[in-house]
């Protein structure tokens, strides 16, 4: 597995992944200049996590499964040669995921204590399932043009043995970490800035009457 990311899926993967955090980047600041259109997205994604929800909270097993299906999804549209469609899942994640972080105030905050333990594991995978999938496209439409000797069943096993081995086990690793960890370490760290920003504003304060 190591060897085939080194070889055959890295020349994919690092475009993906960066096109994936450019998109992302692009569309926060599109949406946070169109908020009416944020929150119409928002609605709809809403719905989307009640469906996955059990009690008020998320269900660990149907989130693992969305975030699965999409992966098997980029991989599939790799199997239509010349267009390259897994790619459209990148640009549809990145307007989806850049609408509903437009609509916080403390972006930052949000990204770094709400989205990064988990998307640490869940971009990448994202990212490498579109990889599998341009990969695959590739290797059969250098095939149908007979410049590549290789076996299609060939690609199609290194890319369902990746899938199963490695991004698969990262998905389920992100949706335990989204599920379980996540709120804790939003509820601690983001209480300790709210405490800390209290604190702060106290102390100025009191500077200012002592001033004067």
């Amino acid at each position: 597995m190591k060897s085939f990311y080194k070889k055959e899926l890295k020349s994919f993967f690092v475009p993906v992944l960066l096109t994936l955090i450019a998109l992302l980047g692009f569309f926060i600041v599109y949406f946070k200049n169109n908020p009416a259109l944020a929150i119409n997205i928002l609605a709809e994604f809403s719905e989307k996590i009640q469906s996955m929800s059990k009690s008020g909270s998320l269900n660990y097993f149907m989130l693992i499964m969305n975030n699965v299906i999409v992966g098997v999804i980029a991989v599939i549209l790799g199997f239509i040669p010349f267009f390259y469609l897994s790619f459209i899942l990148i640009i549809t994640n990145a307007f989806v995921s850049g609408a509903v972080l437009s609509v916080f105030e403390n972006l930052i905050k949000i990204i770094l204590f709400g989205i990064l333990p988990h998307g640490i594991f869940e971009l990448p995978a994202l990212a490498l399932s579109v990889s599998c999938g341009l990969y695959l496209c590739n290797k059969i439409t250098m095939r149908l043009l007979k410049k590549s000797d290789e076996r299609i069943s060939t690609s199609i096993y290194k890319v369902t043995s990746f899938f199963v081995l490695i991004i698969l086990p990262m998905f389920i690793l992100a949706g335990f970490i989204e599920i379980y960890l996540t709120p804790y370490i939003m509820k601690t760290f983001l209480l300790s800035w709210l405490i800390c920003t209290v604190l702060g504003r106290v102390k100025y304060f009191q500077e200012v009457i002592k001033w004067k």
